[in-house]
């Protein structure tokens, strides 16, 4: 499978070509900057790439890793477009993500288009492989061309094979910018928004450390705490990413982008 770096290289040489814009500086760095300040995405698996143009709803990019991991040929995308796209995920999530959608849509009319234009959008959900089985994927998107007047023209996107991660919680959609306090977290088949949702610096250093497998006692003897005040902070943030265990909540840290 072609790296990841050549799949970025060859999508904005192919965007550039079906563009009517002749120099795109910003989708380049768009792209970059995706690829280099997301880096934490790049280790939870297999993954694809697509471009979509929202001047007609259509795809101009498409991985060859798409094929590798779903089993279509990258034409199927290509020609099918959105509709094909929706008519693979899983039928009791079309309609939450598109109510989802809808959320983050009047979330964004509310924020200045230069922090929309910083912004990360992750969802997961599950896609029918070619074979009739259903994977569980984890969308990434950036913006990479918005109009003058901020109308959505192209997006990247990155969409990771997670069926190695238990599905357990509801599904999630996040809206990550630059600024915490318009981050927005949405579980649409729970009816559940949380604006704002930031982790503190004391509960980023657990969840780090949570992540890579110290318990309770170690971290607190690591971070020079006591064990209950590692473990209140554990309550908490489980609490209010509505997270079961500390598996989910590890999770949803990897798809906010916290880790």
């Amino acid at each position: 499978m072609p790296q990841e770096g050549a799949l970025l290289n060859s999508a904005v040489k192919y965007f550039r070509k079906v563009s009517s814009t002749v120099h795109l500086p910003e989708a380049v760095e768009e792209l970059k900057k995706f690829h280099q300040d997301r880096s934490h995405s790049i280790d939870l698996g297999s993954a694809f790439y697509v471009i979509i143009d929202y001047n007609d709803f259509s795809y101009k990019f498409v991985s060859k890793s798409f094929t590798d991991i779903l089993g279509y040929e990258t034409e199927i995308l290509l020609n099918g477009g959105v509709p094909f796209f929706n008519s693979v995920i899983g039928q009791d999530e079309v309609q939450p993500l598109i109510s989802l959608w809808k959320v983050i849509t009047d979330h964004l009319k509310g924020l200045p288009i230069a922090v929309v234009r910083k912004s990360l959008f992750s969802v997961d959900f599950h896609f029918k492989h070619k074979n009739g089985n259903y994977l569980h994927m984890l969308q990434q998107t950036v913006l990479l061309k918005t109009s003058p007047e901020g109308r959505l023209q192209f997006e990247l996107v990155k969409i990771t094979d997670i069926s190695h991660w238990q599905k357990q919680s509801p599904m999630c959609g996040i809206i990550s910018t630059p600024d915490p306090k318009d981050t927005l977290i949405c579980f649409p088949t729970e009816d559940i928004q949380i604006k704002g949702l930031v982790f503190s610096k004391s509960e980023l250093r657990i969840l780090e450390l949570m992540a890579i497998g110290e318990r309770s006692k170690k971290i607190a003897e690591k971070l020079k705490l006591s064990s209950h005040t590692v473990d209140t902070h554990r309550r908490n943030m489980l609490h209010k990413t509505h997270s079961k265990n500390t598996s989910e909540l590890i999770r949803f840290a990897y798809l906010s982008g916290n880790l």
